[in-house]
Parts: C-alpha cells; sequence; structure tokens
C-alpha cells in the first residue's frame, strides 16, 4: 500500500483499534460518538484494504486474526504518537463510555460514589455501572473492568487482576431476635440458629461459599442473591445472617454475634482485560477504586 492510500484509512485503524479495546462494535461506537454502521463501514473498509478479515466475531465479544494483531501493533503506535503529540487525555479530560460490572453492596456502597466523583472530574465520560449478585453475568469482553470477590484465576495473556479493597464478613441479627432466642456463646450453639446466607446455587464466587465452612451446620432460613436482602432479613427476625461488616456499619440495626469468635477475611479483585488496560478511563477508575490499596498486590 502506498503511502497516500495508508494515509487515507488512518481514521479507519483508528476505529479498528476502538472495536478492540472496547470489545464491542457497539461500544467503541459509543466511545466514538459515531454510530455502529460507520463502525462497521471503516473496519470492512480497512479489511478491504489490507486484504484480509482483522476480526472474528463470537460469543465472548471480537477476536483479532493474525492480520488483526499485525494492525493492533501499528494502531497502538498510532495513538502512542498522538497522545504524545496532543496529550489531550491528560489536556480535556477522560471521555467515551467505561463500562464497569461489580457484585451489588460494593457498587452501591463503594464504587457508585467514588465513580460518581471521577465522572464529576470528566464531564465527557459516561459510566455504565452494572451490579449483580455476585458476579455479573456478561461476557468479559462486554465490561471494561470488572470487581469479583476473591483473587481470580486470570490468564497473563488475556488480563490482569489487581487487589481493591479487603472486606469482612461476621454473624448479625437483630435485638429482637436474639432476645427471643437468645445470644450464642460459642460456635456450638449457632447450629440451634437459622442462617441468613446466599442461594447456594446462585453462587458464583468460591470465596463465599468457603465462608460457610467457618461455622457449623446452619439450617437455612432465608436465602437471597442480595446483600441487603440479607440485612433486611436479619433486622425482620429471620435469624442470624453472615453479612458484610461494612454494609452493617451503614445503620443497620442489627448487633454483632461472636465478634471476637467469627470473622471471615474476603478481597474485592479487579479484572481486565489486556487491551482495556490501555485506556485511561480504565485506569482511572481502577485507582480510585482502590483508594488506599494502590500498593497492594497485583497479578498481570
Amino acid at each position: 500500500m502506498n503511502r497516500a492510500r495508508a494515509i487515507a484509512h488512518l481514521e479507519s485503524l483508528m476505529t479498528f483499534l476502538a472495536v478492540v479495546q472496547h470489545g464491542r462494535i457497539e461500544a467503541a461506537a459509543a466511545a466514538l460518538e459515531v454510530n455502529r454502521t460507520t463502525v462497521t463501514r471503516r473496519v470492512a473498509a480497512l479489511e478491504t484494504a489490507l486484504d484480509g478479515r482483522l476480526l472474528l466475531r463470537g460469543g465472548a465479544g471480537v477476536e483479532l486474526t493474525a492480520l488483526g494483531e499485525r494492525a493492533v501493533a501499528a494502531a497502538r503506535q498510532m495513538d502512542d504518537a498522538l497522545e504524545s503529540l496532543y496529550g489531550t487525555q491528560d489536556r480535556l479530560g477522560l471521555r467515551g463510555v467505561l463500562r464497569v460490572g461489580v457484585p451489588e453492596a460494593f457498587g452501591v456502597h463503594h464504587a457508585a460514589p467514588r465513580l460518581a466523583r471521577l465522572q464529576r472530574e470528566n464531564p465527557d465520560l459516561r459510566i455504565e455501572l452494572r451490579t449483580a449478585a455476585v458476579r455479573t453475568r456478561l461476557p468479559q469482553a462486554e465490561l471494561d473492568l470488572e470487581v469479583v470477590v476473591g483473587r481470580p484465576q486470570t490468564s497473563r495473556a488475556r488480563a490482569r487482576a489487581l487487589l481493591v479493597q479487603p472486606y469482612e464478613l461476621r454473624l448479625y441479627a437483630s435485638p429482637e431476635y436474639l432476645a427471643e432466642h437468645g445470644t450464642p456463646a460459642d460456635t456450638d450453639d449457632l447450629v440451634d440458629h437459622p442462617l441468613v446466607y446466599y442461594v447456594d446455587s446462585d453462587l458464583s464466587a468460591d470465596s463465599l461459599d468457603l465462608a460457610r465452612e467457618n461455622l457449623p451446620p446452619m439450617q437455612p432460613s432465608m436465602s437471597s442473591t442480595s446483600p441487603h436482602a440479607h440485612v433486611s432479613a436479619c433486622e425482620a427476625g429471620a435469624g442470624i445472617g453472615l453479612l458484610p461488616a461494612y454494609v452493617v456499619a451503614k445503620g443497620a440495626r442489627l448487633v454483632p454475634v461472636l465478634p471476637d469468635t467469627v470473622r471471615v477475611p474476603l478481597e474485592y479483585w479487579a479484572v481486565v482485560r489486556n487491551e482495556a488496560w490501555r485506556s485511561a478511563a480504565v485506569r482511572a477508575a481502577v485507582d480510585i477504586l482502590r483508594g488506599d490499596s494502590k500498593d497492594a498486590d497485583e497479578v498481570t
């Protein structure tokens, strides 16, 4: 390809890079502020110019062909050169669409207020916060950043994982429940009390499943995929709940049970695809979510 034809396809090349970085044509279109048809047309034009397929589309998003890998490498060089020349992300702020998946309680009490601050500081950035009971059911390519419970098993070639925030599960019950049924003096007494916790079949985090091993066999009274439902059920006297301490600390009408005996340490981890990590918005979101944990472990 001669230089004149190459220059004519620079826009298509950068559009192709956006598709790879965001994992979906729709997300790339939103970030570039164009419609889906425009993105598809530009990628098709680039494939025609290079005489080969660049992308393979599947249920998990897009995958690169060998030619696509070469095109991405060239596009990254262009992107780095433009960033060095204009410094647009530093001077004009973050922009585009940032898609974040988080567990429900973490999203409500931690992610939402922090990401809202990030958005206020960057008015051209739009954030989509997807919450789920434990982990989103979306393919990873549908998200730029996902926070999960427990240290994830990630492929170094595809993604990186960073510790975001430690937390604890502890036992709680309402004062009324304990007045009626008695306060356990030790863990052996717990067998006489019903447990409020997650629905076993819906648990997708091994750490939450293993947390029950710290307890003697307790019959479930009310199970839910929502930790906020756990809190409400305990406040209503459904039993003793194994609950995130930071959620109860937000004002729940509950009291600790065996606080010096039952404390289950857990961690929230961020998982980021390597392509998504190139986005300044993703890196800024990880930093603001980690807060004081920035110096913690990283798995790459």
